[in-house]
């Protein structure tokens, strides 16, 4: 708890910044260790005057590499542990030899690694460790370790709301609504777990009460994530339209976060395929295979008792609702506002979310996520905007039998037209193509309860940086010898 408090301290108002490469720069190494890769990411940040605590104001670059397959894949564990040699190697291409002493090293495995049981996931740990000690790079007792799952989730939403500017530093006033952004909710889907978290109005009043003995208390509470030195969006800004109202600072901020192990797409995979090996396949239709998404993420044993606790808690004046698994969680709808066709809040989705539905984004999903971030659409798409009814049309092409005849739907960026015919034939025969964009879609539409007109930004990069947890693990481990300021 204590490196992600130290994070927030951190992140607050910075800003990403290009141009010209600045006098002088701090750098920190992170290596992602996920189930299915392992995938480096060497962040650089503008020092401020020499001193023994520089000031870090903005992040200047990101280096990125990725090396496959994950380290939980490896029996041997001074295999896995090798396997990161050429990461290493990157980095220390990407840090100047004088500041590689000073520069920290960490490696966060996530879900992949939990999986495999204590003994095994001690000894890769261990071969990594011993991998780091051939490098200069700085390195502590923490330098490697097994993530909390509590904390992959926040740090992926602090990484998207740092980049979007929209975390507010508690207590700072005036707050002026013409400037005021409300911070965006997250969901990162991994390939052994996925993670939701969004700011949680009842959070804050749900941690400050009394320590009751209630069990839905107790379970609602286990969710909430105290961030009291930034202040909560919900200050009566929203809603007025981009009038010049000021209103005093908000009180301090809340997050619901959740981490569903098991439910990431490799896991999912498992998991149906293994039971229903018809239900996505060549045998299969949309219908069966959403049919067989959805037993898995609401099994009825979990909805009958989602059900009754529901039943018990109507005395609570916290909303109360039933995710995947029957985990409590509030209404996300009503988080995002999305009861009418205005949706109110934002939505980001990445990792898988990006990787299997982003050769299908059309010109404008990109061009209104390009505009929305202020960048220019590059070669790559970095993000696009869609709704849910989409993702649905998508994944049910998918399933289908043959190349549909009616291919509005299909304006991908960068194919020709008269290649399209040809391109959809490969995206729909590639291996797991109707089990993969079924289960993401399936995972909002029922574990989260979203409805159709949801919209959502489904991104890889924002304004150039990954839109992955890594960023905030970065500034955590630049806590002990710098502190940010706010620079906007």
């Amino acid at each position: 708890m204590s490196c992600f408090l130290l994070l927030l301290l951190l992140i607050v108002g910075a800003t990403v910044t290009g141009g010209a490469s600045p006098p002088d720069l701090s750098y920190s190494v992170i290596i992602d260790a996920g189930s299915t890769g392992s995938r480096l990411h060497v962040f650089s940040f503008v020092s401020g005057p020499g001193d023994d605590a520089p000031t870090v104001s903005s992040l200047s670059n990101e280096v990125f590499e990725e090396v496959k397959p994950g380290l939980s894949s490896f029996a041997n564990a001074q295999e896995a542990g090798e396997s990161l040699r050429p990461l290493m190697l990157s980095a220390m291409s990407s840090v100047p030899e004088t500041k590689r002493v000073v520069t920290g090293v960490e490696l966060k495995a996530t879900a992949g690694l939990r999986l495999i049981g204590a003994t095994a996931s001690s000894a890769i740990l261990e071969a990594v460790m011993q991998l780091f000690r051939d490098f200069p790079f700085h390195t502590s007792e923490s330098s490697v370790e097994i993530m909390d799952d509590d904390h992959e989730g926040p740090y992926g939403w602090l990484t998207i709301n740092y980049l979007l500017g929209s975390l507010r530093p508690h207590g700072r006033e005036p707050i002026q609504c013409e400037n005021a952004v409300a911070t965006a909710a997250a969901i990162d889907m991994g390939g052994a777990s996925t993670q939701v978290v969004f700011e949680w109005k009842s959070g804050s009043s749900l941690l400050s009460g009394s320590r009751s003995e209630d069990d839905a208390l107790t379970e609602q509470r286990s969710h909430a994530y105290p961030v009291p030195w930034l202040s909560s969006t919900d200050d009566g800004c929203h809603g007025t339209h981009g009038t010049n109202t000021v209103k005093p600072a908000a009180g301090p901020l809340a997050l619901y976060q959740h981490s569903h192990l098991g439910y990431g797409l490799m896991e999912a995979r498992k998991a149906v395929l293994s039971s229903r090996s018809d239900a996505c396949g060549a045998e299969g239709t949309f219908a069966t295979c959403v049919d067989a998404c959805l037993n898995f993420l609401r099994p009825a044993s979990a909805e009958k008792h989602c059900k009754l606790r529901t039943a018990a808690v109507t005395h609570l004046s916290i909303p109360w609702a039933c995710s995947i698994n029957a985990t409590f969680q509030p209404p996300l709808a009503d988080v995002l506002g999305t009861g009418g066709y205005q949706q109110r809040g934002r939505l980001y989705a990445f990792s898988y979310y990006y990787d299997r539905f982003a050769h299908f984004f059309s010109k404008p999903q990109v061009a209104n996520a390009a505009a929305r971030h202020s960048e220019n659409a590059g070669m790559e798409p970095s993000a696009g905007v869609v709704n849910l009814s989409w993702m649905r049309s998508i994944a049910m092409n998918l399933c289908g039998t043959r190349v549909p005849t009616d291919l509005s739907l299909f304006h991908p960026w960068g194919v020709a037209e008269t290649d399209i015919l040809n391109w959809f034939e490969t995206q729909r025969t590639a291996p797991f193509a109707c089990f993969d964009a079924t289960y993401l879609y399936a995972v909002l539409a029922y574990g989260y309860e979203l409805p159709p007109h949801t919209e959502i930004v489904i991104a890889k990069k924002v304004r150039g940086v990954e839109t992955a947890w890594p960023l905030g693990a970065a500034l955590a481990a630049l806590s002990s010898r710098t502190s940010f300021r706010q620079t906007r």
